[in-house]
This record gives structure tokens, sequence and C-alpha cells, in this order.
């Protein structure tokens, strides 16, 4: 044995000594652990059978019983109040009149239903009792009833004996054998009509928040609705043509700060400049329409900045003059041309000796019908050159901006978006 071990490797001298010490680990835990059986099977033996006939405790049963008794009585004990106070109701509302013959048979048989029901609970209750087991005994008192119900007294008739006592005036006997005292008098009836109280609601003071106020500086952008073609002349300074702008985002203010003024209308005015081919647009007055209809139209003092960043808005230079020009330059060249064809009369010397007879040159000849049309058509021609110079002179280069051109619009002078009148001239749609 000795001789194996020393053959052996060491890996599997370790694992033998591993294996023996499990083992011996978990026979010893066998050994010393208790017999869950056992422990089940003295328990069971401990138990003592105390009921043979059924399942439950009959003590229970018992209770139960009584709990269901005690319970039936409170239905029926409010069922009997709530009779009595309908009764009531109804001779103080004056239902039940002493002059109205029904009154006696309505109150016995009501009386009668009432007694018959009031002895059905006693003889309930009474073999309720009876039922139970007698070495089971309960007080009502030490039974758990609920919050809103209050025990019963131990003896039913305490509850009839500390009832408060009916009117005298309708009082019947059981019998039907008495009668109601009609001489008595009867209170007479008043009506009294309760109003309402009005309760004076406060006045709520709406307070108007302050208007909106656009500092120096804001940038507002938009679209352009309608296009321009400024023109380059220096009137058009004085006299700018317009253009609407449709604001599509909030206003941005100083210091991240922005303003709601989406969908408002901005209306703005521009001149071209010949040397820049930009038209230069300054805003003039915005409009806007509020949630309740109020309108605000003010004066905003602004300049509009292109795509590229810069003051004004790059156009298409267009100009006529030099189809004006080149039709002047064509009558002129004509009226020159037309000079070629002219003929001059040519002094003459008359070296013979004429006498007494003077002599004439024929002015109308065919020389002379050539140089009056010629010098006609020149001075047409030359008139035909100064209208078109004329009209050169009155038509000036244009800046064409199209429509749909996005833009910014700077603000030079704080204003205040303040209401112009309260009411909009149309729907929101």
């Amino acid at each position: 044995m000795k001789a194996q071990w020393e053959q052996m490797s060491p890996n599997m001298k370790r694992g033998l000594s591993v294996g023996g010490i499990a083992g011996g680990l978990i026979l010893m835990v066998m050994v010393f652990s208790p017999n869950p059986d056992d422990g089940a099977s003295s328990r069971n033996r401990k138990e003592t059978i105390r009921h043979i006939l059924t399942d439950t405790n009959t003590r229970d049963v018992g209770v139960d019983s009584l709990a269901a008794n005690v319970k039936l009585l409170s239905e029926r004990n409010e069922q009997l109040r709530r009779e009595v106070e309908r009764l009531r109701r109804d001779v103080d509302s004056g239902r039940l009149s002493p002059g109205s013959p029904s009154i006696p048979s309505e109150v016995n048989a009501e009386l009668a239903r009432l007694r018959a029901e009031l002895d059905d609970v006693r003889a309930g209750g009474d073999a309720a009792v009876e039922g139970t087991n007698s070495r089971f005994e309960v007080p009502l008192s030490a039974m758990e009833l609920p919050k809103d119900e209050k025990p019963l007294p131990s003896n039913p008739d305490d509850y009839f004996a500390n009832a408060p006592l009916p009117d005298p005036l309708y009082q019947q006997p059981v019998n039907g054998q008495g009668t109601r005292a009609r001489d008595v008098p009867l209170p007479p009836i008043t009506i009294r009509m309760i109003e309402p109280e009005v309760v004076a609601e406060p006045e709520v003071v709406v307070q108007e928040a302050p208007p909106l106020y656009l500092p120096a500086g804001s940038i507002i952008s938009g679209t352009l609705i309608t296009g321009l073609d400024a023109p380059t002349h220096e009137s058009a300074r004085r006299e700018p043509f317009p253009a609407l702008l449709r604001i599509q985002k909030e206003a941005i203010l100083p210091n991240r700060f922005r303003a709601d003024i989406k969908e408002c209308f901005l209306i703005a005015a521009g001149y071209g400049d010949l040397s820049s081919e930009r038209a230069y647009l300054r805003g003039e007055t915005i409009s806007c329409v509020r949630e309740d209809g109020g309108v605000i139209e003010t004066r905003l003092d602004s300049y509009a900045v292109g795509e590229d960043g810069k003051a004004g808005i790059r156009g298409r230079l267009v100009s006529k003059q030099g189809q004006l020009v080149a039709k002047s330059m064509m009558a002129g060249f004509l009226q020159g041309l037309a000079g070629a064809f002219d003929v001059n009369p040519v002094p003459t010397i008359q070296t013979g000796n004429a006498g007494d007879t003077q002599l004439y040159q024929q002015v109308m000849s065919q020389e002379a019908l050539q140089g009056a049309a010629i010098k006609g058509t020149g001075k047409a021609l030359d008139r035909v050159a100064k209208f078109y110079l004329d009209m050169a002179e009155n038509m000036f280069p244009v800046i064409e901006v199209d429509a749909a051109r996005k833009i910014e619009v700077i603000v030079t002078r704080g204003a205040s978006l303040s209401l112009a009148t309260s009411q909009g001239g149309g729907a929101r749609r």
C-alpha cells in the first residue's frame, strides 16, 4: 500500500487527499444531523385530536352563529328605525292630516306589520341562542361590532322601552278600539321659503401683461413675400419703393433672449445703388394680431441684411438705356448719311454782253428737289435722336430682387409692441 502511494503522481495524491477529507465531512454531517421524519412524527403524536365529528371548532361555529344572529337583529332594528322615521316625516310634512279618514287604518296596518316583524326577530334570536352549544357562552358585549354601529342592549325589550314616545296627537291603540284626540287643536302649518344665500363673487382683476419691447440690435428673420425693382435714381432715396416681409422665426434679443413675433408682417421700403448693385431696404411698420384678437401696429426703424451678411440685398442690375442710346446713334448716322446727297447752288460769272436783258437762275430743278428731300430727312433724324436721348435720361437702371428671399432685419431703434385696438378684423383659421 505504501509502495503504491509512493508510485502515485503528486496530482493523484492531492486528489485522493481532497476526496478523503470531503467524504469524511459528509459522513460526519449525516451522522450528527437530526432526521426530519422523526420530528414530524413526534409533532403529529403531540397533537391531540379534539374534534371527532367535524373538522372545524365547535366554539367557532357557535360564535359565528351568534355573530350572524346579531347582524340580522341589527338589520331588522335599522329597518324599524327607518320606518318610524318615515312615518314621522310624513306626519311633519302634512301628508297625514288629522282629518283624513284613512289615517287610522294605515297606522293600524303599519303598527301590526311592525309588531309582527318584531315578534319574528325575537323568535329568531331565541331559536338561534338555543341552537348553539351551551358549553360556549359568549356575551354580546365581547363580540366585535362595526365601528359605525352601537352595541344592542342585552334585552331587546329595553330598546323599545327607551325609545322616544310618539306624538300623543297621533297615538292609536294597537287593538283599534281607541280614538285619537280630535279635540286637541293642531298647530298651524307654517310655510317658509328658504332662499339660497347669494355669495358675491370677488371681482377678478386681470392684469394686462406689459407690452413686448424690441430693443435696438434685435434680429428678425423672415421671407420676402413681394419682390422689388429698386430704382437707382437719386429721387428714389426720397421716395423708396415698398416691400412686404413675413416674419417666420422668433426675434433674437440681446443676452440670449427671444421674442415670439412669428407670423407678423413687416413693411419695408428701399432703393437701389448702381455702384454696389444692391437694394437697400429699411423697415417702416410692423403689424401683429394676438390670440385674443388684439391688433399691434407700430413703427419699427430697421434695415435689411442679405444672405452674405452685408447691409442691403444683392440683386440683378437691369438697364434699358443702351437700347435708347443705340437708336439715337442710328438716327444721327442716318442724318449724316443724308447730308452726303445734298446739292448746293454754285454762283456763276457773266463775261459776255447781256445788254439790257437780266439773267435768272431756275430754282425748280431736279437738283433742287433732291437737296430739299435730303435736308428734310436730316432734320427729322436729328429730332429722333434727341427724342431717344431724352427718353434715356428719364430711364434709370433698377436692381431686381426676387420674392421668397430669406433676409434678416436689424432693429436700429427700440420699439414697444403695444395694442392699437382690442379687436381684430378677422378670424383665425
